[in-house]
């Protein structure tokens, strides 16, 4: 027996006694559900499977739903005559109730406060559940979908992820930049190929100017695109900030060479000492047929010192000196020296002067320790080597001695902090009558960076383009393209200084947005912010969610003694051995849903446009834990 019915218009003939959810199924005609399972009646239905059936009386139907007229899919059989609205207004209306009742009760992290917490959006939780398995290539290949200079970023990142590690709330953070740092070295030591795979090619030519980590980055990516990368460095080597403005304790060459050689097999082509404006310009590289054009310069010019100097032989800024520190350059640097500035490039310049022999270094700042744009680790870690600090306190002048003892006379003045502008800042002010001086042999000066210092040379596709007041090139933020079309810009370039990881996702977003402008097609839609998470807040989360985890502290990462660092160049961090590597991992709490990407109610909540913040959490439940099976925990929380 058959019967005839429609759905949304499709008359459909089918067997007698399927419900209409069967009957849509079988008609690839798609019905909504979160709980049903074929064969089973759920005891709390979801309601979400629910449609219109038009005049239920005449087939001996009552509904006994909220809404008159809506049926549930799952459960309603299908009869002749019927006529069925799967989107109706009500239906759409009534789902949504229900979506928005669901999830007022839906408690979890769907994504770990770690990935949301870092800047590249690395699926964290999933490549320390690969090294908790002993699995190291496939978590530095996760790792890499999304960061491809993983060993630079495993000895150099701020550690965003870190500070919302869910673990903080029962001991300490997961080390995640260590397990980062661990699975790369691991495949280096074992010569794992890393083969990465790249689509067909586009015919497409890119070029990118910069061969430092956001033109890597960008390389990387629009590479494993299918399209044709040339990098056009100014340097003899590769690497910009990872080679010439981290110390080779923080960066070894050696890592660095190989992170560098793993990218160019993808078949990216290289050309080495060409400076831009000089030996080329992007009306040449549009001649040399190339589609677009990212500049990926970094901020590589020192904001000068505004303050007199007599003797500038022995004066730096922070860029010069360790571009000439990482090129090995010979330095008279004498026994004490001077870094004005507080940031991470002043305290990598501060301990490569301890290393270069020189005995006093005094860092100068004019706020307070807690006032420092340097993150703190370097901060310590610079004191550890042995370097002063000189707070509230700043230049006014340098001149030359004639005197044996030292070379320069550094003049200071004593700072006091101002009452709080509109933004609740409050600037240093000099203190009347408080100057006093230091003497000194050398003077480092780190006050921040820029890409441009004026014009940008080369031609009037040069000359078009617009830089900020901060000398970066002016970017869109959506579309990454400059006001030269089909020039686009990234990283420090753009941004101004920031970490390596943020240029990696400021590079990732540009080569996405050169793959839609090369080829014109619409830009790949943002990932969802959809997100449940448990509590308003990191910290309101109920204690009793840890019951039965052990308090576990993290594993410590080998270090070699100060006293024995500032004797060399070489690597200050060890790295975890395996067995280290291992026990960190098993520390992860795993917060975020494994099934997050496969999700129906995260799903039907953005088709259904329900706003989660504007819904709430509601009231949480908590779950009896069930132990009654000898082999399964069940815990619903």
């Amino acid at each position: 027996m058959t019967v005839t019915l429609t759905i949304d218009d499709n008359q459909i003939i089918a067997e007698e006694g399927l419900t209409i959810l069967e009957v849509a199924k079988r008609s690839e005609i798609t019905i909504p559900t979160l709980c049903h399972i074929a064969g089973t009646v759920s005891e709390n239905p979801c309601e979400i499977c629910v449609v219109q059936i038009s005049d239920p009386a005449r087939h001996g139907l009552k509904s006994s739903l909220s809404t008159e007229g809506l049926f549930r899919a799952c459960v309603t059989l299908a009869r002749d005559g019927m006529d069925i609205h799967t989107n109706s207004d009500d239906v759409v209306a009534h789902r949504q109730e229900r979506l928005a009742t669901l999830s007022q009760t839906h408690f979890g992290d769907c994504k770990a406060p770690c990935n949301l917490t870092c800047p590249g959006q690395i699926n964290v939780q999933g490549y320390i559940a690969h090294v908790a398995k002993g699995e190291y290539e496939e978590a530095l290949r996760l790792i890499m979908d999304r960061n491809p200079v993983p060993f630079s970023v495993g000895r150099v990142c701020p550690r965003f992820c870190e500070t919302r590690c869910r673990r903080i709330l029962i001991d300490e953070p997961v080390s995640i930049n260590h397990l980062k740092r661990f699975v790369a070295d691991w495949c280096m030591a074992n010569n794992i190929d890393l083969d990465i795979p790249k689509d067909k090619p586009t015919g497409r030519r890119i070029a990118v100017i910069g061969g430092g980590p956001a033109g890597l980055s960008a390389a990387f990516f629009l590479t494993r695109k299918g399209h044709d990368v040339t990098i056009f460095e100014s340097e003899p080597k590769l690497g910009g900030a990872l080679r010439y403005g981290f110390p080779e304790y923080k960066v070894p060459k050696e890592i660095l060479d190989y992170e560098i050689n793993a990218i160019l097999k993808m078949g990216i082509n290289i050309r080495l000492s060409q400076r831009w404006g000089e030996d080329f310009s992007l009306q040449d590289l549009r001649d040399m047929g190339y589609d677009a054009t990212f500049i990926a310069v970094g901020a590589g010019i020192d904001q000068p010192m505004d303050v007199p100097c007599t003797d500038k032989d022995h004066v730096y800024t922070a860029t010069q000196f360790l571009h000439l520190i990482n090129e090995g350059k010979p330095l008279e640097l004498g026994k004490r020296a001077a870094v004005i500035g507080g940031n991470n490039i002043a305290m990598e310049v501060a301990r490569s002067l301890r290393r270069k022999g020189v005995e006093q270094v005094t860092v100068i700042y004019p706020r307070a320790r807690i006032e420092m744009p340097a993150n703190q680790r370097n901060i310590k870690e610079a004191e550890k080597e042995g370097v002063q600090f000189l707070l509230m306190a700043s230049p006014v002048g340098i001149c030359g001695l004639s005197e044996n003892d030292s070379r320069l006379k550094l003049d200071l003045i004593r700072m006091k902090l101002g009452e709080p502008d509109k933004r609740g800042k409050r600037e240093p002010l000099p203190i009347p009558d408080s100057t006093n001086s230091l003497s000194v042999d050398t003077v480092v000066s780190s006050l921040g960076q820029l890409a441009v210092d004026g014009l940008v040379r080369g031609g009037e596709l040069e000359e078009a383009i617009k830089i900020s007041p901060k000398g970066m090139f002016v970017a869109n933020p959506r579309s990454s393209q400059t006001s030269v079309d089909g020039v686009f810009a990234g990283g420090d370039a753009a941004t101004g200084s920031k970490s390596v990881i943020q240029a990696v996702v400021s590079a990732r977003r540009a080569a996405n947005n050169i793959h839609s402008y090369v080829m014109d097609v619409p830009k790949a839609p943002a990932d969802s912010r959809f997100n449940f998470t448990r509590g308003k807040s990191f910290d309101d989360v109920a204690l009793k969610n840890f019951d039965g985890i052990d308090v576990k502290l993290r594993e410590k990462m080998p270090e070699r003694p100060p006293e024995v660092c500032v004797q060399d160049f070489d690597e200050v961090k060890l790295g975890f051995t395996e067995k280290m590597a291992r026990r960190e991992a098993d520390r992860c709490l795993s917060c975020g849903c494994t099934a997050f990407d496969r999700c129906d109610l995260k799903r039907l909540d953005i088709d259904y446009k329900v706003n989660i913040n504007k819904t709430g959490m509601g009231k949480i439940p908590w779950y009896p834990i069930d132990s009654d099976h000898r082999a399964i925990r069940v815990d619903r929380n």
